[in-house]
């Protein structure tokens, strides 16, 4: 045979290439590309890009509900490791580091009383979380901790902690 080999490309009864159907396919194509391109300009500069969780969020990993659970659960661990165990978590690291134990005039009542009603607080969520068994998976997340994650328990645990936060759906 000579001359040009034929592209290997839908063709109709005569033999022709059916234009049609690359045209609905450069149409959905363009779709998903600019249904990204949305997403991206909504999401450029948002403050979800931060954590983990958030990023999880935006791939449509877990909802918005469940990032807001679990950004409740990120603040109150946070708290917890600043005034319970007296120690923070770097922004480069997630590795705890000692602070200083502070004046010795921070041990007021009310402070005191603030704490323990945090801590109380604290262990409800924590044992909504270890009931379900699904503590340490979601701990990771909220803490930035990239590693590999069961997504079902993550997903269990988040929802565990949207009914518990009583939040609805966005």
């Amino acid at each position: 045979m000579t001359g040009r080999k034929r592209k290997l490309k839908p063709r109709g009864s005569t033999g022709r290439i059916k234009t049609s159907e690359y045209r609905r396919d450069n149409e959905r194509i363009l779709g998903v590309l600019n249904r990204i391109k949305h997403k991206l300009i909504s999401v450029a500069g948002s403050e979800r890009l931060e954590c983990w969780a958030g990023e999880l969020c935006i791939k449509g990993d877990i909802s918005d509900t469940q990032f807001l659970a679990a950004e409740r659960w990120t603040k109150m661990l946070n708290r917890y490791d600043s005034q319970v165990l007296n120690e923070q978590r770097g922004p480069a690291s997630p590795a705890l580091e000692k602070r200083d134990p502070g004046r010795p005039d921070d041990d007021s009542p009310d402070k005191i009383a603030r704490i323990e009603e945090f801590k109380e607080a604290f262990i409800d969520n924590e044992l909504i979380l270890k009931r379900s068994g699904t503590l340490e998976t979601v701990n990771r997340v909220c803490r930035g901790e990239r590693c590999l994650i069961d997504m079902t328990a993550l997903w269990f645990g988040l929802n565990e902690l949207v009914t518990y936060y009583r939040l609805t759906e966005v």
